[in-house]
């Protein structure tokens, strides 16, 4: 009985670790999404910014002399 007890466990053991890690791996992903949301906000307004303002160039700004 004690042996088919601890085979029982040596057999569970992978199983717990994969679900331990499929739990660990999702909590990271919720720990970077804030980052990943940020970071695509910052794109997105950039590339607002830049389809606002397509020529911030200096010397498209600058007054060109003419002789």
């Amino acid at each position: 009985m004690t042996f088919f007890f601890f085979l029982c466990i040596i057999l569970l053991i992978p199983h717990v670790l994969k679900v331990l890690n499929q739990d660990h791996a999702y909590a990271n992903s919720l720990r970077k999404m804030p980052s990943l949301i940020a970071g695509r906000e910052l794109v997105n307004n950039l590339t607002r910014l830049s389809s606002v303002h397509p020529t911030n160039s200096p010397s498209r700004t600058s007054i060109p002399e003419y002789p």
